[in-house]
């Protein structure tokens, strides 16, 4: 086995696509049906055939989606799959649009012409589906935060006029850019784009790391005025929305959409913070292997120890599937399924699209991955990490589509943990001190970029976002962000004064606002309860199985409290850099 390439005429042949595509338009007409049977004293198999019709259509819209996207994905040069998968997206709206006044009424909002739903009803009718009854019971607790029916429209095309051009705008200034690389001893050139561009941040030769770096934020610099019109746009609109729709903060807002606690969040980051210090201390050990005195921002991603030998795909499948058969016959199973149905797709490209992803049709149909698989051992880890995701949507296969993906504080559990069991057995096979070195230095800096960074994202959007509202020029949210990377990076790692305008390089605040605590989340989540296998061993496989198992069809907070895991408490949290800590100590062993 050279390489693995899907097959997506198993989602459903391309020759049916446009036949498909009619069918569903037409399946979307009988909303307005089911919409005059809304009442009250509906029958119970009246509101099931409501809630089997809506999975149904978005099931068929999903896979419909994911056959021209896929598609894409190989060849994103291709206009035609653009193009068939921005017509789907627009069907998908069209049903959005048509069944939105049935599930403000679900919701137990006013709607014209309709009695509203009042508790004991929806009681009686929400039953009628066990797997979704939690998930319309959270639908009507996020009633005081919905807009009428004509103010969810107004909203929904005022983001298509508003925010959405001001984005976009933001993103043509920023692919327009061209960067002048000038290391230091070597003759300057020009850089076209900013992946290429990048790649040099990872450099061995110190001046281009500086100079990859120089380049890059020199462009934001010059450009400040730009940037911070945008992101000041972009705050303003999702602070009105967040004002419009009664939340008690912007920051609230997110934690809604997540199904998270506040005071979960505010647990996370306080661990976050209070626990940076493990990787400032990483930072000073990787400046002493370096031997780097003078140890700087742009050194944080400098390659350490020897490089790895590549492991080929077949002895990488094996190794990953090996250690699921040993975690747990149903992940083993679930994997080996993906694998076999011929879903994932291995090979580096031309066009391909980069990094890695698992998409999940559902109804039936087997997970797909994109890998972009190169034979470094962080391909393997990338690997077991896809297939992890797909594991989960495996397990919860058998709940409706709207409940079968897990949200936020789950999502990235099987992954991840999939990730961190593949890493040990690396490691265990990895013989040489040096290569071990190598693994570990690779982990911990991956750790820093997903918990520790992400996490002082959100802490400068906090401050940033309060800040504003009060009135603040470029300069003083340059300041803001230096400040905190300060402190996130202590006195080891000394912070040039080009990287204060690194706040206006970064797209997630911009464009998704607060969501990167979402990998801080999942990354911990996940650490905490690997320290609980490690404890438990075999009983607690039954209960990740569970876990897993349930999806998104119940609230995922009381899913983990049940089986005393505590999100909402800073303990818990420091159970997953306890796991960090041991990494930690593991690269240390490898110095002596």
């Amino acid at each position: 086995m050279t390489k693995l390439v899907w097959d997506l005429e198993d989602l459903f042949p391309f020759d049916d696509f446009e036949k498909e595509y009619s069918e569903i338009e037409k399946q979307i007409g009988l909303t307005d049906c089911h919409f005059k049977e809304m009442n009250p004293d509906m029958s119970l198999e009246v509101f099931k055939n409501f809630l089997l019709f809506s999975e149904e259509i978005s099931a068929r819209i999903l896979h419909l989606y994911y056959r021209a996207a896929l598609e894409e994905t190989a060849d994103i040069s291709s206009d035609n799959f653009r193009m068939l998968k921005n017509r789907v997206l627009d069907l998908d709206k069209n049903f959005s649009e048509k069944s939105r006044k049935i599930w403000h009424w679900i919701r137990g909002k006013e709607v014209s012409g309709k009695v509203l739903l009042d508790e004991k009803n929806a009681n009686r009718l929400f039953g009628v589906l066990p797997a979704l009854k939690d998930y319309l019971f959270h639908l009507r607790k996020t009633a005081p935060h919905i807009l009428s029916d004509r103010e969810e429209m107004i909203l929904a095309e005022k983001d298509l006029s508003g925010i959405s051009p001001l984005l976009e705008l933001r993103n043509i200034i920023e692919t327009g850019f061209e960067f002048e690389f000038k290391p230091s001893g070597q003759k300057a050139r020009k850089i076209r784009t900013q992946a290429e561009l990048l790649s040099y941040t990872h450099s061995s030769v110190r001046s281009e790391r500086e100079a990859a770096y120089n380049a890059l934020l020199e462009k934001y610099r010059d450009n400040i005025s730009k940037f911070f019109t945008a992101y000041r746009g972009a705050v303003r609109d999702w602070s009105f929305e967040a004002s419009l729709r009664n939340y008690t903060s912007s920051l609230d807002m997110r934690n809604s959409m997540n199904r998270i606690p506040g005071e979960a969040v505010k647990s996370l980051l306080e661990a976050c913070r209070g626990n940076r210090f493990i990787y400032q201390e990483y930072f000073k050990i990787k400046a002493s292997d370096l031997k780097i005195k003078n140890f700087q921002r742009h050194d944080i991603y400098a390659p350490v120890g020897e490089k790895v030998n590549e492991i080929p795909l077949d002895e990488g499948l094996e190794l990953v599937l090996d250690v699921f058969k040993s975690f747990s016959p149903s992940f083993y199973k679930a994997a080996k399924e993906i694998v076999d149905m011929k879903h994932i797709d291995s090979e580096p490209q031309q066009n391909k699209q980069g990094g890695a992803f698992c998409a999940s049709p559902g109804a039936g149909k087997a997970p797909y991955i994109l890998l972009n698989y190169t034979g470094q051992p962080r391909d393997v880890l990338t690997l077991a990490h896809e297939l992890g995701h797909g594991i989960h949507s495996l397990l919860a296969g058998n709940l409706p589509l709207s409940v079968m993906q897990a949200g936020l504080p789950l999502a990235e559990t099987a992954s991840t943990f999939s990730e961190m069991l593949v890493f040990e057995q690396l490691l265990k096979r990895t013989k040489s001190k040096e290569g071990r070195k190598s693994l570990y230095f690779q982990k911990m800096q991956d750790s820093f970029a997903t918990v520790l960074r992400q996490a002082y994202f959100v802490l400068f959007e906090i401050e940033a976002h309060e800040a504003l509202k009060k009135g603040l020029t470029p300069d003083g949210l340059s300041e803001i962000y230096y400040k905190l990377l300060v402190e996130e990076f202590g006195e080891g790692v000394k912070i040039n004064e080009i990287f204060k305008y690194e706040w206006a390089y970064i797209p997630h605040i911009v464009n998704s606002p607060f969501y990167c605590y979402s990998y801080a989340f999942g990354e911990l989540l996940s650490l905490a309860l690997l320290a609980e296998y490690k404890r438990e061993k075999q009983g607690f496989v039954p209960v990740m199985e569970e876990i897993l198992s349930v999806g998104g069809s119940e609230d995922p907070v009381e899913i983990l409290k049940s089986h005393s895991f505590d999100i909402t408490k800073k303990d818990f949290w420091d159970k997953g850099f306890r796991e960090i800590e041991q990494l930690f100590e593991g690269l240390k062993e490898t110095l002596h």
